[in-house]
């Protein structure tokens, strides 16, 4: 294999290591807490390799005497990529960014009492537990609806937003979502809230999962 290739396959492989830079970015502005922290680690790191890589690129292009020092770079570089790859992971797997937060809850999938009918004031947002989901309910019009109470965005506290008639906006990053379905109509969140059925029977209330979790 003529050693050009693996020149223009280190060039191509900077160009998309810039864009990830600038997608990577973004979503760090969207972090926060230990979340941002480990965050910052991954993108030094992977900064790191693109810099040694970038390095080793001029030298093979500028100084082909140097070609084995190039390559020398290319490798710790890799060896760096390899560690920054796993706090990547860890942020995606282990954290959940940029991910559904509620995708590491479980919930019921069978009514379970959360309350009596007197919790639940007309136009006033609570939040409960439901088999360790977290969940807000509110009461409009006499009828009361439930979603997920966390986020999917970032984990942000429902409850604690702003309510608009049947829209709900997350105090993190105003993320609204739609309490009779559960859907997102404004970013950033990218998924729906979980949507839960509510009943009362005899002054008690009662939710379950509309849709499985997983």
């Amino acid at each position: 294999v003529p050693a050009i290739a693996g020149d223009l396959a280190l060039a191509a492989g900077l160009a998309a290591a810039v864009l990830a830079a600038l997608t990577g970015f973004t979503d760090f502005h969207d972090t926060a807490g230990h979340e941002r922290r480990t965050a910052l680690v991954h993108g030094m790191t992977m900064s790191a390799v693109v810099a040694l890589d970038f390095i080793s690129l001029g030298l093979r292009v500028g100084a082909p005497g140097l070609r084995v020092t190039a390559i020398l770079l290319s490798t710790v570089a890799w060896l760096v990529l390899v560690f920054g790859s796993y706090v990547g992971g860890h942020l995606t797997f282990g954290i959940g960014s940029a991910v559904n937060h509620n995708a590491f809850f479980d919930g019921p999938m069978d009514f379970v009492r959360v309350g009596k009918r007197d919790d639940f004031p007309e136009g006033e947002m609570r939040r409960v537990e439901a088999n360790g989901l977290p969940v807000v309910i509110v009461r409009r019009q006499g009828l009361l609806r439930a979603i997920g109470a966390v986020c999917a965005h970032a984990s942000g506290p429902l409850d604690e937003g702003k309510l608009d008639g049947d829209v709900v906006t997350c105090p993190w990053h105003a993320s609204r979502f739609r309490f009779e379905d559960g859907r997102v109509i404004e970013g950033p969140a990218t998924f729906d809230q979980p949507l839960l059925q509510v009943r009362e029977r005899g002054g008690v209330v009662e939710v379950k999962l509309a849709h499985p979790l997983k």
